[in-house]
C-alpha cells in the first residue's frame, strides 16, 4: 500500500469473520489505549494528523530552504538588473560616441569659413564624449561599488552551492520520513488505534504527513472497508465475495453448456451440476442477506461517506456486478436442469 499514490482496493477476506474481529477489537480498545499506542510508536497529534518528530524537523528545514531560495532569487535578480544596467549604459555610451564621430566629420568639412559653427560643433562633441565617459565609468567604476558587487557575487555563488546541497538533503529526508510512515501503515496496532479514535469521530484523524491528511483519511477508510470484505468500484461498494461467487457460477454454467453440446446423458455429471448450482444459490442468498445487514451499519455508512467526500465519487453500498452476473448464470442453470 502506498499513502502517496492513488486509491486502490484489494479483495478482502470472509466478511463474517472480519466483522466480528474488527468490531470487537474496536470495542475492547479505549481511546486512551489508542493514544498510548500511537505515542509509543513515536507519533504526536498536530491538528488532525498523527505525525513523527522527524516530519516536523523536515518541515522546519524545508522552511529554511525556502528562505534561502528567496535570498538566492533576490540576489540573482540584483545581478541581472546590474548586468542589464551595464549593457544599457554601454549601448547609450556607444550611441553618444557615434554621434560625436558624426559631428567630427561635419567639423572637418566646415573649414575656416564657419568658425562660429565650428566652435558650436566642438562644444557638442565635447559634451557627447563627456557623457559617454560618464556612462562608461560612472558609479560602476567606483572601487567601493566594485568591491560590493564582487562580494555579492561570491555570496551568491556560495548560497547557490548550499541551496543545491540542501535540496539533496531535503529530498533524502522526505523520502526517509515517507518510508517511516509506510512502515507504520503496516503496523496493525497503529492502524487499529487510528480506527478506534475515528469511531463516530468528526473530523477524522489520519497518519501523517500533514500535507497528505485528506488523502490519508480516504486511504484509511478504504483500507478498513477492504478489511471488512468490501470492494469499491466507480459507483458501488459491494461484497468482495460476490466476485468469487460470480466466477464460480459462470464456470458452472459453462460446464452445463459443454454437457448439453455433447448431448450428455451421464446422470452423475447432471447431479453434480445440480449440487453445485444448489450450493452456489445458497451462497448467493447468504451474501444477499449479509449485504442487507451491512446496509444498516452506521459505521460502514460513515466510512463510505468519508471516501465519497475525499474522492468526489458517488458511491452506494449495494449489490455489485458479480451479484447480478451470478444471478443470471444460476437462473440459466436451474432452468436447464428442470
Amino acid at each position: 500500500m502506498n499513502g502517496f499514490s492513488r486509491l486502490t482496493v484489494i479483495g478482502g477476506l470472509v466478511v463474517a469473520v472480519l466483522l466480528m474481529s474488527g468490531t470487537s477489537g474496536l470495542a475492547r480498545q479505549s481511546k486512551a489505549d489508542a493514544d498510548a499506542v500511537l505515542k509509543k510508536a513515536g507519533l504526536k497529534r498536530v491538528d488532525n494528523s498523527f505525525v513523527l518528530d522527524e516530519e516536523l524537523s523536515v518541515t522546519r528545514f524545508g522552511k529554511q530552504v525556502e528562505k534561502l531560495e528567496v535570498k538566492v532569487a533576490q540576489a540573482l535578480k540584483l545581478e541581472q538588473d546590474h548586468q542589464a544596467t551595464l549593457a544599457h549604459d554601454q549601448q547609450q555610451a556607444q550611441m553618444l560616441r557615434d554621434q560625436a564621430a558624426m559631428l567630427r566629420q561635419q567639423l572637418a568639412g566646415a573649414g575656416r569659413a564657419g568658425r562660429a559653427a565650428s566652435s558650436n560643433l566642438r562644444s557638442q562633441i565635447n559634451d557627447l564624449e563627456n557623457r559617454a565617459r560618464q556612462l562608461q565609468g560612472g558609479a560602476h567604476r567606483d572601487p567601493q561599488v566594485q568591491a560590493k558587487i564582487t562580494q555579492n557575487r561570491k555570496d551568491l555563488d556560495a548560497d547557490q552551492k548550499k541551496l543545491q546541497q540542501d535540496h539533496t538533503t531535503l529530498k533524502h529526508d522526505i523520502a526517509k520520513v515517507q518510508k517511516q510512515y509506510e512502515d507504520l501503515y503496516k503496523d496493525k496496532e497503529v492502524v487499529e488505534a487510528l480506527r478506534t479514535l475515528n469511531k463516530n469521530a468528526r473530523p477524522k484523524v489520519a497518519l501523517g504527513p500533514i500535507a497528505a491528511y485528506a488523502r490519508h483519511v480516504v486511504r484509511q477508510c478504504t483500507d478498513e472497508l477492504d478489511d471488512l470484505g468490501l470492494t469499491i468500484t466507480k459507483t458501488t461498494v459491494h461484497l468482495t465475495e460476490e466476485d468469487e461467487l460470480a466466477k464460480n457460477a459462470k464456470a458452472a454454467n459453462q460446464r452445463l453448456t459443454t454437457f448439453k453440446k455433447e448431448r450428455g446423458t451421464d446422470e452423475t455429471i447432471r447431479d453434480g451440476l445440480a449440487k453445485d448450482s444448489g450450493e452456489l444459490r445458497l451462497k448467493w442468498t447468504e451474501l444477499k442477506e449479509k449485504l442487507a445487514k451491512l446496509e444498516q451499519d452506521d459505521h460502514i455508512a460513515d466510512l463510505i461517506a468519508e471516501v465519497q467526500k475525499g474522492t468526489k465519487a458517488k458511491l452506494k453500498l449495494g449489490p455489485g456486478p458479480g451479484h447480478f452476473q451470478a444471478q443470471r448464470d444460476l437462473d440459466a442453470i436451474e432452468s436447464a436442469l428442470k
